[in-house]
């Protein structure tokens, strides 16, 4: 998978780059066995994203995006799958790490991004998506709860 990323150049925001999306994740797809393809967008999270998450959210903005466009994600959608990425990947993934006290700033940035919406965010928050987040294999209600309780800061500032 890594080696499928390298082919993408981040660190540069031209139009050509924002066109190799759909290929990356052409390429993503043909390795990944049908029975999984429903995890592609967890796959390329963990992919493009490592332990300093919060340098990295501006210069993969537009692969998310498209990455959610090619999948055929619609925007609720995308943003339910991303926060069910960063729950996984900060509280379980990386749970060796003490991401707790960077989380509020780590939404920040992705609603500074535009990856992350108010309506979602707080919806969230309010419970009102829970049924959605229930549904999805990477859903752990305490991870959840843990997630929110950090996120309150930046919540309470969003509302």
């Amino acid at each position: 998978m890594q080696e499928v990323y390298q082919g993408y150049n981040e660190d540069t925001k031209s139009s050509s780059n924002e066109e190799s999306v759909p290929k990356l994740i052409k390429e993503v797809q043909e390795l990944i066995p049908s029975s999984y393809s429903t995890k592609i967008s967890y796959l390329l999270f963990n992919a493009i994203f490592d332990i300093n998450i919060a340098k990295n959210v501006e210069k993969n903005k537009v692969l998310l995006a498209e990455m959610y466009k090619t999948l055929g994600f619609s925007a609720g959608n995308s943003e339910i799958d991303l926060l069910l990425n960063l729950e996984i990947f900060l509280l379980r993934k990386n749970a060796s790490v003490d991401f707790h006290k960077y989380i509020p700033t780590i939404l920040q940035l992705f609603w500074k991004e535009e990856l992350l919406s108010d309506e979602v965010l707080i919806d969230w928050d309010q419970g009102k998506l829970d049924a959605k987040f229930m549904m999805d294999f990477r859903y752990e209600k305490v991870i959840d709860t843990k997630f929110k309780e950090a996120a309150k800061p930046f919540l309470e500032w969003l509302k």
